[in-house]
């Protein structure tokens, strides 16, 4: 019998804010090198909130665990296929879909016949999205393992995972490219999420510049209670933001109102006062706040600082966030957006798209 904390609506702390964890990690069930009980110790020792177990084509990890929890540990899979990996997370049971992969994927291999074809992945993220309230494009920029399933509709996705596994060192070049992909996605209306994931696999040493932790990067989500439940309803309304280390709160004010990162700010004329405030121990960093791509505003900070800037406020579609940089120039934290504006449903569009308007462009 389930142990009460494992239900997604325990509660473990009532208290409304924000709460870092790992939306990507592994264990012995599939190739990680922890169990997940194992697992879930290190989370606590890392100071996680919560933390998302994502084995490869199986949930065995939750069926290993039978005692009470410490924290929230949110359900997910990461789906394995010739054309890449996506997360699904939120998941109640094990899936009619995901018992099929196995057969898929021996069936490709044995007959060398591309099955996992544009159709069969678009349907499958179909069925996902019905299983789960989250699905997330996992390093989709970083060789081998890019995205390439180019016809994927993005309305498929809930979020993306921007920022993964920074011990890899291919990840320096992969994971700035993956934000300003969606800086793109952002411009062309899709409201997807930005997450992160250590891709956790291992404690030791590692080829990058960083050692392999369950809390490179965190995410931090903004929830009205510490459970899994919680957690993502807070990432389906963009109430996220990204980091390696600095601690960002980022709002806007309009019309006596402030909106918080994930708002959605009502059309109006007038202004609207942008505030951005850090806190680190990385030494000076770089405050920025981006505007529909662009930054519009930065600032050189120690230890903490705040930037402040005015924008006109219109029905024209707006959306801004927080971006922070290290003294040499690595971003180490980012915001999801605040928006404003007026936002027509976006066009259907596909993955390829934003490829072929690079070349264009």
């Amino acid at each position: 019998m389930m142990h009460p904390t494992h239900a997604p609506d325990h509660v473990f702390n009532e208290t409304a804010g924000w709460y870092a964890g790992d939306f990507h990690a592994h264990t012995t069930c599939s190739d990680g090198q922890h169990t997940p009980a194992e697992l879930v110790a290190l989370a606590v020792t890392e100071g996680l909130d919560f933390l998302t177990i994502t084995d490869h084509n199986n949930t065995d990890a939750f069926d290993a665990l039978d005692a009470a929890l410490p924290l929230p540990v949110l359900r997910g899979v990461e789906v394995t296929l010739p054309s890449g990996h996506f997360n699904v997370i939120g998941l109640n049971d094990k899936p009619s879909w995901l018992q099929r992969i196995p057969a898929m994927l021996a069936n490709a291999a044995s007959s060398n016949e591309p099955v996992l074809e544009g159709s069969f992945v678009d349907m499958l993220m179909d069925e996902c999205r019905n299983d789960a309230p989250l699905v997330s494009l996992n390093h989709p920029l970083l060789k081998p393992w890019e995205w390439n399933e180019p016809d994927i509709r993005l309305s498929r996705l809930t979020c993306v995972e921007i920022w993964n596994d920074p011990t890899w060192p291919d990840n320096a070049i992969a994971n700035p490219a993956t934000v300003d992909l969606w800086s793109k996605w952002l411009n062309a209306g899709y409201r997807i999420t930005a997450i992160g994931g250590s891709d956790f696999h291992f404690t030791g040493s590692g080829p990058g510049p960083y050692l392999p932790a369950l809390n490179l990067p965190r995410t931090v989500v903004f929830a009205q209670c510490l459970s899994a439940a919680a957690i993502l309803e807070g990432v389906r309304q963009g109430r996220v933001y990204v980091t390696m280390e600095p601690l960002i709160r980022f709002h806007a004010r309009a019309n006596g109102h402030t909106f918080d990162i994930g708002d959605d700010m009502p059309t109006a004329f007038g202004e609207v006062q942008l505030e951005a405030s850090v806190q680190t121990m990385l030494g000076e960093v770089s405050l920025q706040i981006i505007k529909n791509g662009e930054i519009i505003a930065e600032k050189r900070c120690g230890s903490e600082g705040q930037i402040i800037c005015q924008e006109p406020l219109t029905s024209e579609p707006l959306w801004v966030r927080c971006d922070v940089r290290d003294g040499e120039g690595r971003l180490v934290a980012v915001t999801n957006p605040i928006f404003g504006g007026k936002w027509p449903a976006p066009p259907e569009r596909r993955f390829r798209d934003f490829f072929h308007d690079e070349q264009e462009d």
